[in-house]
């Protein structure tokens, strides 16, 4: 992703888990946040290393500073279900 590209504030589609690997950088500088219902803040996520979060959840990226390289994997299994086996998540 180039320069001053983000993600509007969505819920992906179909997925249910994702897990971003950041290649080239830390993220603190435009993290992935997450909005309730009425797209109020409720939490933002720095990461310079893999994180896993709930596709599911309302959540965007503002207009991204320096170029961003990741790999994304992509989950369907419930979220819960995803924490519950597994140590590494955010």
């Amino acid at each position: 992703y180039e320069p001053g590209f983000s993600f509007k504030r969505h819920k992906d589609n179909q997925r249910k888990i994702g897990i971003i690997l950041p290649l080239n950088d830390d993220y603190s500088n435009t993290p992935l946040e997450f909005l309730d219902n009425e797209f109020n803040l409720m939490e933002s996520c720095s990461y310079s290393t893999p994180i896993a979060f709930d596709a599911q959840s309302i959540h965007q990226v503002a207009p991204i500073k320096t170029q961003r390289w990741q790999m994304q994997i992509s989950l369907y299994e419930p979220f819960n279900t995803y924490i519950r086996n597994n140590r590494l998540v955010k």
